[in-house]
């Protein structure tokens, strides 16, 4: 039986599909503005900067399989995930912060929440949090960077499920705010100082599934398959105009 290329570059491309249903692993981006900040420290840039009117990405990865976390719901119009070091268990949620094209990031290990709320002709919202804390005085951090988005006119989830797909770009009557925080200090040598701040505007926000590894390897041994193919079908090509 003969398979085109394009035929096995197509069943490839269904196969490595990312399933959403059976995904427990999300990528939640938020996106916006600064409303107002301060980089003292050169954290995404130049350092004594103003940051208020730069555009900011937060991306929140969230794992809602991770062992001994803590899940609260109420009915079928609240849920919120959470964990880390001020639950004594492991966080599931972590994020990444570029303002400037500058990254830094926040392991949650803290303190790590997703949350959302649908509630019929009530209020919707999404929030995550992440945060990292050590208040040993030789080595104090305390980082922060949360996002939300909440109304009560307009619907912004269609469920509860923390997993699901979204996409939402913030609408009149909305209210949107996010807050990050970055703060190192070594107070035994008064040294070590690291401090920027942003007041963040929320424009919209996604979510969308992270493929499990599997996906990933058939996507690229797909590739390979093609390309041999690929290869295969020029030689004969070139070995025919030769004869």
């Amino acid at each position: 039986m003969k398979i085109s290329v394009l035929s096995l570059a197509g069943l490839l491309a269904v196969i490595a599909l990312p399933s959403t249903v059976d995904a427990k692993t999300v990528k939640i981006t938020y996106t916006g503005s600064v409303k107002s900040g301060f980089d003292e420290t050169g954290e995404f840039g130049a350092a004594n900067s103003s940051l208020d009117g730069k555009s900011y990405k937060a991306i929140y990865t969230f794992d809602d399989a991770t062992p001994g976390i803590y899940t609260d719901t109420f009915g079928t119009f609240f849920k919120e995930t959470y964990g880390g070091i001020n639950y004594l268990n492991v966080s599931p949620v972590s994020a990444l912060l570029t303002i400037n094209g500058i990254a830094q990031s926040f392991s949650g290990v803290f303190n790590g929440i997703a949350h959302q709320e649908n509630e019929d002709s009530s209020l919707d919202k999404v929030y995550h949090y992440v945060e990292d804390y050590n208040p040993d005085g030789d080595d104090y951090y305390h980082d922060t960077l949360y996002n939300y988005i909440y109304s009560y006119p307009n619907n912004i989830v269609d469920s509860i499920d923390l997993t699901g797909p979204l996409n939402y770009a913030v609408q009149d009557q909305d209210h949107a705010y996010g807050y990050a925080k970055i703060f190192h200090k070594d107070y035994v040598d008064d040294t070590g100082l690291r401090y920027a701040y942003a007041n963040l505007s929320p424009q919209s926000v996604t979510i969308t599934a992270v493929p499990e590894a599997p996906t990933w390897m058939t996507m690229i041994a797909g590739c390979g398959c093609v390309g041999v193919a690929l290869r295969r079908r020029k030689s004969k090509q070139a070995l025919a105009q030769a004869l």
